[in-house]
């Protein structure tokens, strides 16, 4: 499945002018897991799978002081302009796709958020992640997953895109974790809560809050109720 034709038309999300963003939480959990695992962290080497307008990469370089740059890439040409546009003296950004990727290159460091839900199938996408990994390496994923043992594989279109897309298919999150002890890593996985209220918009595929027996979580316009996970994957 070439996820080109599935989720591409949501660039306008991602589309920014300039270095000014707001610091996203996932952004600030990620930093303070790389710091948790590495306490001498500036000559490490991150990549950034699914990179979008190149934000996350940009921040971690700022926040860490690296003195390798970072790696992201995106499938989408035009996100990879923008990002080259907005930050392309810190990172080495590049068009590529996620399930064929090859580089000559391994890393302390992979990121991929919110990429797998796009897939109707993990395993490939998650070798391919290992075999970029330094020994000692971490892979986070942050994604929606099923707490049940369903696979759901969900399509939607929208008034503005009057097409099918992909993007918040759900593994279950145990069988992620099998493949990855199958693999000879060690999985750990946690639930992020938003720490603060979000308004709706009139954009209802981008989630906002609501309150579920005093638990806060995520609502979008396809009805899902949900909380993103946040997992690590190292040896």
């Amino acid at each position: 499945m070439n996820y080109i034709s599935e989720w591409i038309d949501n660039d306008y999300i991602y589309l920014k002018e300039n270095k000014e963003f707001t610091v996203k939480e996932l952004y600030k959990e990620v930093l303070s897991i790389i710091k948790d695992k590495y306490k001498s962290n500036e000559y490490i080497d991150i990549l950034d799978i699914g990179t979008a307008s190149g934000e996350l990469p940009y921040y971690l370089n700022r926040e860490l002081g690296l003195h390798n740059k970072p790696y992201a890439f995106d499938i989408s040409s035009k996100l990879i302009k923008n990002a080259k546009d907005r930050f392309g003296d810190d990172i080495n950004f590049f068009e590529d796709d996620v399930k064929s990727f090859s580089l000559d290159k391994k890393f302390d460091v992979i990121i991929m958020k919110g990429v797998i839900s796009i897939f109707e199938e993990y395993k490939s996408i998650l070798d391919r992640c290992f075999n970029h990994l330094k020994e000692n390496g971490l892979l986070i994923i942050i994604s929606v997953f099923n707490d049940y043992n369903i696979t759901v594989k969900l399509k939607f279109k929208t008034k503005r895109i009057n097409k099918w897309q992909s993007g918040y298919n759900l593994f279950p999150i145990n069988d992620i974790k099998s493949y990855v002890e199958k693999n000879g890593f060690k999985f750990k996985s946690k639930e992020h809560i938003m720490p603060f209220d979000i308004d709706k918009t009139d954009d209802f595929i981008r989630a906002w809050t609501v309150n579920v027996d005093g638990k806060r979580m995520l609502l979008n316009g396809l009805g899902m109720l949900y909380n993103l996970k946040v997992i690590e994957v190292e040896r």
